[in-house]
């Protein structure tokens, strides 16, 4: 069963104590998409099965934080340029 303390995922010692929430590992960091697409469907946003893959094809390369921004923020842009206005009904 997974440990959900506090004190498990935040630490006073980040030196000392693994954290799930700021480790750059590729566990730690699937951990905290899970937790965001939780968060996501407890809210009832929309999913994309498109950026689902496209962030997990990112996750096998060894990219720094500012080139997956890059490529994150560029894959959206260019999706929403393909797609219709949804908000101009």
């Amino acid at each position: 069963m997974a440990d959900f303390r506090y004190s498990w995922c935040m630490s006073d010692d980040p030196e000392n104590t693994p954290s799930m929430m700021t480790d750059n590992t590729p566990e730690a960091r699937a951990w905290r998409r899970e937790q965001a697409n939780v968060d996501a469907d407890i809210e009832g946003m929309a999913t994309s099965s498109e950026a689902r893959a496209f962030v997990a094809e990112l996750d096998k390369l060894n990219l720094t934080t500012e080139e997956r921004i890059a490529r994150i923020t560029a894959f959206h842009q260019q999706r929403e340029e393909q797609s219709p206005d949804q908000g101009s009904e």
